[in-house]
């Protein structure tokens, strides 16, 4: 997904949303649904910091980590 805006209606069995774009990391849950942008590990841009996401699933349960990378 490349916009959070742009995500259709119909998520019924929709567990996890991954999106970009904004290159700015966000992690949000609503409705039980996990949206995940998980920033940008290129060239700085915006100013904003370079980060991206480890996201595992075991055993039905979703565990994702924040990478913060330094210059």
């Amino acid at each position: 997904m490349h916009e959070k805006n742009n995500i259709n209606a119909n998520l019924e069995e929709v567990d996890i949303i991954i999106y970009g774009h904004s290159h700015k990391y966000s992690l949000d849950i609503n409705e039980n649904i996990i949206y995940l942008n998980p920033g940008s590990c290129r060239r700085k841009r915006f100013l904003l910091p370079l980060t991206m996401a480890i996201m595992n699933i075991i055993n039905g349960k979703v565990q994702i980590e924040k990478i913060d990378i330094n210059n």
